[in-house]
């Protein structure tokens, strides 16, 4: 288990120091050592800790991917982001402030300011409010949220819009309904675009969240801490 690793490197690479990578599918970073390839590594940012290092890439490439690759967000554009405070969900609301786009999210009351606090300009509680009565004509829904709260989404979307999903395809037949696109994916290794987010990372623009570690003997502890507390940002194993 595990995708996402900062460690230093042994053997023989050209690369030298401490990194951090996106495994293939099938490494597993739940380990002491991690085989791939050099091209996936990228220098850790020196102004984080390995931990906070070890929080990056999975979960700042899927939102890179979601939003960009997949979403095309613009500068001056509108997105709604779906749990704003979550591991994905706390990079893509940075990353997306910082691409210039007006950043709306959802989130618990007691997450609220934390998710102003990483740049979005309205942020709404779900537990108290539906956001659909609150925001409208969005380009973009990333969606990290899945079932009825997907569901609830394509209205708020413009015509030509897209809603963007980690949580399998969406129903293209309720797309076409509203008039928007819809597009499921799966993150991929791409040592050039974290070598990018390392360097918003460099640069204080984004910061990772690390609400809580564990020693990767508990690693158990650690998948039910995530399964029953939904914390904010991200859960880091120590070696």
């Amino acid at each position: 288990m595990g995708r996402d690793v900062c460690g230093t490197v042994q053997g023989n690479s050209g690369k030298s120091g401490e990194v951090m990578a996106l495994l293939n599918w099938g490494a597993g970073g739940y380990a002491e050592l991690v085989a791939l390839p050099e091209s996936l590594c990228v220098p850790k940012p020196g102004n984080l800790s390995a931990v906070e290092a070890a929080a990056v890439p999975l979960a700042a490439m899927t939102a890179w991917q979601g939003l960009f690759d997949h979403g095309q967000l613009q500068k001056g554009q509108r997105v709604l982001i779906h749990a704003g405070s979550g591991g994905v969900g706390h990079f893509g609301v940075q990353l997306a402030a910082t691409r210039g786009s007006t950043v709306i999210s959802t989130a618990s009351k007691d997450n609220l300011d934390f998710v102003k606090s990483l740049g979005a300009e309205t942020v709404i509680d779900y537990q108290s409010q539906r956001f659909e009565e609150v925001v409208s004509e969005v380009d973009v829904v990333f969606d990290l949220v899945g079932g009825e709260t997907r569901e609830r989404s394509w209205k708020v979307l413009r015509r030509g819009g897209i809603l963007v999903s980690t949580l399998g395809q969406p129903s293209e037949t309720e797309a076409a309904k509203h008039g928007v696109r819809a597009k499921g994916y799966m993150t991929e290794p791409n040592g050039a675009q974290l070598a990018e987010i390392g360097r918003l990372l460099e640069a204080g623009k984004v910061r990772p969240v690390v609400t809580k570690t564990f020693r990767l003997a508990e690693a158990a502890s650690a998948q039910r801490y995530l399964e029953q507390q939904h914390p904010r940002g991200k859960v880091v194993l120590e070696i």
